[in-house]
């Protein structure tokens, strides 16, 4: 932020082919080096994107080099797990390797910086590998621009400066107050949102069996969100962001190789921070419960379905669920379930470190209440 308190706002150039200087021999780490044996050297190094399917990676190599083997490793964001493919060389011609890889099929979402280098092997036995080097891996249909918070890059192409200003505001303010409440982790990257102005926009930045109906997603693993706001709606900015900001926070807070948070406290959560769109959900919990189609709290610690009805129905029962815990044992309850979560355990050692209850008793004593409000 300037001293003007305004947002610093700068033009995403971002260019599908190589996002590198060309490489001198002398650039390159040998290993295993043999001496009276010429290193492969590298003339040129490209890139194309293939969206929505991958990135077509070329190497050019000097005449006198001769390659048995060729790896690309890769990594995503910050995540500093490499991904290895390898090239297969029959089908490239003499001195150039084509190497094409399928972002989708490695279920690798658009919109992230990918480090990369190649590993090489000579005929003779000789690896080198080339310096490490990042492109973008993004929906190149459109021409973004890039809003800064402190934490935050949010990317739309609307041309709407003030109102994504705006949607970037209201993300960090979600952000930091999500992380003081939990205490979740200092991040050490940006958050970047993704802003499509509709739904069809979106659907051809997914996967190919994402859910029609979907209006945000939270891919938490690698710091990113890419949701539907059109422009102009401030309605839109209130019910999307924050919820999907919450997702990212809950993920931070609770990382651990062993177990995520059940499904119901995730979303519960997120819902309750929107500050629109929760009309009606009591009378839609309600309606559930005198008609048998209810969810329990059990059903509901994995993923929902795919069906728009019935995961609507889910969304409403896990903001009831938690609004439960808070009214009738406290807010500091939930911060709590959050924490334990933190340690890896499983979901009823969780419920019973903090509520002293199990999952079924916790329904148990859900439903009543719902029963209760029904009869008033």
């Amino acid at each position: 932020m300037d001293e003007t308190g305004k947002f610093q706002r700068y033009r995403l150039i971002i260019v599908a082919s190589v996002m590198m200087a060309l490489l001198a021999p002398t650039g390159w780490t040998q290993l295993l080096a043999q001496p009276r044996m010429d290193p492969v050297s590298v003339v040129r190094d490209d890139i194309s994107l293939d969206f929505p399917q991958g990135l077509n990676f070329r190497l050019e190599l000097d005449s006198a080099s001769a390659v048995s083997k060729a790896d690309l490793l890769f990594s995503v964001g910050e995540n500093r797990t490499l991904i290895q493919t390898s090239a297969q060389l029959a089908d490239s011609t003499d001195g150039v390797i084509d190497h094409f890889v399928n972002m989708r099929t490695l279920g690798i979402p658009t919109g992230l910086t990918l480090s990369y280098h190649w590993r090489l092997q000579s005929e003779a036995g000789q690896i080198v590998e080339t310096p490490i080097s990042q492109t973008e891996w993004f929906d190149d249909r459109y021409e973004w621009t890039a809003y800064n918070t402190e934490d935050i890059v949010l990317y739309a192409y609307s041309g709407e400066d003030d109102f994504n200003d705006s949607a970037a505001q209201v993300g960090q303010d979600a952000l930091s107050a999500l992380q003081d409440r939990f205490d979740a982790p200092a991040r050490f990257e940006p958050l970047r949102i993704w802003l499509y102005e509709s739904q069809s926009d979106m659907s051809g930045a997914l996967s190919p069996n994402s859910r029609e109906w979907i209006g945000g997603v939270s891919y938490a693993r690698y710091s990113l969100i890419a949701a539907v706001v059109p422009s102009g709606s401030d309605y839109a900015i209130q019910r999307v962001i924050p919820h999907e900001v919450a997702h990212q926070i809950i993920y931070d807070a609770t990382h651990n190789p062993f177990v995520h948070p059940a499904t119901w406290l995730d979303e519960g959560i997120a819902m309750a921070v929107q500050t629109v769109d929760l009309e009606g959900l009591d009378a839609m919990v309600e309606d559930a419960y005198l008609d048998g189609t209810l969810p329990s709290v059990q059903s509901m610690i994995s993923e929902f379905g795919s069906d728009g009805g019935s995961t609507r129905l889910a969304y409403a029962s896990s903001y009831s669920v938690v609004m439960f815990i808070e009214e009738t044992m406290g807010a500091e309850m939930i911060d709590g379930l959050v924490a334990a979560y933190a340690d890896g355990r499983a979901h009823d050692d969780t419920l019973m470190s903090v509520l002293s209850i199990d999952t079924m008793e916790l329904n148990r004593l859900w439903r009543e209440s719902i029963e209760s409000q029904i009869n008033g």
